[in-house]
């Protein structure tokens, strides 16, 4: 077996945020899986029904290995966190492992410290709205991702994706700004497009009970028309 191979066996997800939990709730119910442990920063873990009952989640406070050596690690924080979390893996002792980011926005030259150290790094970024861990982890089902990586990282994300039967779409090597302001383009500015149109049909006059109800109609003809 390789280190590919087994990756999912023992997963770290550091980070116990939004994205995080809809991570961790949704490989939870993949037969892929061994065990998933979280790390976050506060004492006790999130509100959240993976860590109720027969779960194989475990979560602890701070940044710390797990008791047993993880396969795997993914880095669910936010960006400005990332860099950092990524020096002080690279100080553990650790055998080398993939491990992903889960930024939008960043490359995998944020993970510069762990390649550095001989572990393969990537970063796959959902393509989908994640508003709240208890209920995103239904976003990442058939979802689209962005994937940035190579060699057993590389690899890591094939199995994460295909445990949620989602598809791939590749980012060139320093691709990523380019990649985010697309997803700015075909998201948070639909959101502003139709707040200014229901304002403007307001204005006119239009009922407003109805006014978000046409427009979002509207909407989704053109986006089927695309």
């Amino acid at each position: 077996m390789t280190a590919a191979d087994g990756a999912l066996e023992r997963l770290w997800i550091v980070g116990a945020g939004s994205v995080a939990l809809a991570f961790a709730s949704r490989l939870n119910d993949s037969p892929a899986i061994g065990a998933i442990h979280l790390s976050g920063r506060q004492d006790n873990p999130p509100d959240h029904p993976i860590f109720t009952g027969a779960s194989r989640v475990t979560y602890s406070v701070g940044l710390t290995p797990p008791d047993t050596d993880p396969t795997a690690v993914l880095v669910a924080v936010p960006d400005r966190a990332i860099a950092g979390v990524a020096a002080t893996l690279a100080g553990f002792d650790l055998q080398p492992i993939p491990v992903l980011h889960h930024s939008g926005a960043l490359g995998r030259e944020v993970l510069e410290p762990l390649r550095a150290a001989g572990w393969s790094t990537g970063s796959l970024h959902p393509l989908a709205a994640i508003p709240r861990g208890d209920t995103g982890a239904a976003g990442l089902q058939g979802a689209w991702f962005a994937l940035e990586a190579n060699g057993t990282a590389r690899t890591l994300a094939e199995q994460i994706v295909a445990s949620v039967d989602g598809r791939i779409i590749d980012i060139d090597e320093g691709g990523k700004p380019l990649y985010h302001a697309a997803a700015v383009f075909a998201s948070n500015y639909v959101v502003t497009l139709l707040a200014t149109a229901e304002r403007l049909f307001r204005e006119a006059g239009a009922d407003e009970a109805d006014t978000r109800a046409a427009l979002a109609a509207l909407a989704a003809g053109a986006l089927n028309n695309v």
